[in-house]
């Protein structure tokens, strides 16, 4: 996990973006986390190695539709 995917999880569980907090540490201001909410995690599902070529699902919208029709 790097850096990048922590801060939309730490959002997700606070409700609040961890960035203001970041640029408050840098600027030598006291930051202030607030608790988290619910919990949020991620996981990487393992796949075959290949190249995807379509994406969809059963009774879903055909690719490529506008969103007006959806």
């Amino acid at each position: 996990m790097t850096h990048t995917d922590v801060l939309p999880l730490f959002e997700l569980a606070t409700g609040l973006p961890l960035e203001d907090q970041i640029i408050r540490i840098v600027l030598g201001e006291p930051a202030d986390y607030p608790r988290p909410r619910l919990a949020a995690r991620q996981v990487h599902l393992e796949h075959p190695l290949g190249v995807l070529e379509d994406t969809g699902a059963v009774g879903g919208p055909r690719p490529g539709t506008p969103a007006r029709h959806r």
